[in-house]
């Protein structure tokens, strides 16, 4: 039983001990050789924990509760908990930057970025509100720190403000878990599932199940920078360190979903159902679809006149999660896949730009990149220009990448919930403009992000010399960009999907 136990969490428990392990190596260890042994310490941490996912994935892949039902194992926490690891270990080597992280830094920086990813873990395992709750605080809190890591004005500006945001959002979230508590009488999540369905079915106390639902939608909405919960993702991007902005677009995003896609999986009878004109209408998949049209097209017209590079990422992560947040509105097992993919692939593609992103910082030896600061790039770098070029075309959904197989995804699940209707009435056109409103900003979206190409590959160096170019540097970082790039092209296959989610 204990064996049992401890297979279930036990990427989790390495996760712990390697936190443990680096406070107290940041106590003892002072002088700067030995502050980059912590930083080989972190990534030893997090590659044993792929290794004991991995090596036990048969044993996770069979759904399975432990800790008295407050630790819920199947495939798709397997998946996120794989994506938490890799974000975590690509951001170790983004932070690897010549302006970033001072020898006073160094424990605090990789203490607070495994504690995120346990937090993030635990997340999408957890059956239980108060260890959800917490396991989201703990990623919360984190990430807060973590985006002041930078010693500017933005910086800190950026933190004090998702912090702001961070607290209002989760004492709206707990209070609203606190009434679904009081109604269903259990912490458990799948059992107030179900009992919340049954109360539902009955028509009982439905608008306080409502107001409890949107209550706790607006903790996950402000994580996954959903609109109109999305206020702090441009200044903290712009200000964090580069390395922590990547970390936050990626893992902390899927982190909100993957407790999203729980809520649907356990099962979709949180979903209020009640009939319009004799079509079967679900009350949160009409808000869902609402947010999300507004988060895509806000996300894509603003990050149009954006210069800053970091500012623009912002506002295009924000589209991103309108994407995903369009495909969930359908409900159906479809989107459940497609959004799975499309968080894998979007963290290869979001992660490489990021790391270029860093490349010019150090390149440059600045903080802050602008367009203006990459032209000509494509060319003097040929090797990382054509990397970024790709990621970008993947962030916009052109073929042949693996960004348009997901988007394909997406607005498939779409037109296949409209073409679900016996009677192709309301509903149904209802779920095709949605499809049709995200392949638009799609196009849309192709503008800003072929801005970066056209900057890069078209317009002339600046005056500006490259003050640091060592040679070393650049290899590793060419290297490292290009092992970024290709399951980008390699995750263009459909079937993979089926792998991932067996439903």
């Amino acid at each position: 039983m204990f064996m049992n136990v401890l297979l279930g969490i036990l990427s989790e428990v390495i996760l712990s001990v390697g936190i443990i392990f680096i406070i107290l190596l940041d106590i003892f260890l002072n002088d700067s050789n030995s502050k980059k042994f912590i930083s080989r310490v972190s990534l030893s941490v997090l590659l044993l924990s792929i290794l004991s996912v991995v090596c036990n994935i048969n044993y996770y892949l069979k759904e399975q509760f432990f800790l008295n039902s407050n630790i819920i194992l199947d495939n798709v926490s397997v998946v996120f908990k794989l994506l938490f690891l890799f974000g975590g270990i690509v951001t170790i080597f983004i932070s690897k930057s010549k302006n970033f992280l001072n020898n006073k830094k160094t424990g605090e920086f990789y203490t607070l970025l495994l504690g995120a990813i346990l937090g993030a873990s635990l997340i999408v395992s957890s059956n239980n509100i108060i260890l959800f709750y917490l396991s989201f605080e703990m990623l919360s809190i984190s990430s807060y720190v973590l985006a002041g890591l930078n010693d500017t004005k933005k910086s800190k500006e950026g933190a004090l403000k998702y912090a702001l945001f961070g607290g209002v959002s989760s004492s709206l979230m707990i209070l609203g878990f606190s009434y679904l508590y009081g109604l269903s009488g259990t912490i458990d999540i799948s059992q107030m599932t179900y009992i919340i369905s049954d109360m539902l079915t009955l028509e009982t106390n439905v608008i306080s199940i409502i107001i409890s639902l949107l209550l706790v939608f607006v903790g996950i909405g402000y994580k996954i920078s959903l609109f109109p919960f999305h206020f702090w993702v441009p200044d903290v991007y712009e200000g964090a360190p580069t390395c922590v902005s990547a970390f936050l677009s990626v893992v902390s995003k899927a982190a909100g979903f993957s407790f999203l896609l729980r809520v649907l999986l356990i099962p979709v009878g949180l979903w209020y159902e009640y009939f319009w004109n004799g079509v079967s209408v679900n009350s949160f998949q009409i808000i869902l679809g609402l947010l999300a049209v507004c988060s895509v097209c806000y996300g894509n017209f603003v990050a149009i006149k954006q210069d800053n590079l970091k500012r623009l990422m912002g506002y295009s992560s924000i589209a991103h999660a309108g994407y995903m947040a369009l495909a969930l509105s359908s409900g159906n097992k479809l989107a459940i896949k497609a959004v799975i993919f499309y968080l894998l692939v979007y963290l290869f593609m979001n992660f490489l730009v990021f790391a270029f992103i860093n490349f010019v910082e150090n390149i440059k030896d600045k903080k802050d990149i602008y367009l203006a600061d990459i032209r000509g790039l494509g060319k003097k770098f040929s090797l990382i220009g054509v990397c970024v070029f790709i990621a970008i075309i993947s962030l916009a959904g052109l073929p042949p990448t693996g960004g348009f197989s997901g988007k394909f995804l997406l607005f498939d699940s779409l037109i296949e919930r409209a073409l679900s209707f016996k009677d192709f009435g309301f509903a149904s056109y209802y779920f095709l403009s949605l499809a049709l409103i995200g392949v638009l900003n799609s196009v849309v979206s192709f503008y800003y992000y072929m801005k970066i190409a056209k900057t890069m590959f078209l317009s002339e160096s600046s005056d500006e010399e490259i003050l640091v170019e060592d040679k070393n540097f650049c290899f590793v970082y060419k290297i490292f960009i290009l092992l970024l790039v290709i399951p980008i092209l390699l995750l263009l296959n459909f079937s993979i999907v089926g792998f991932l989610y067996n439903g």
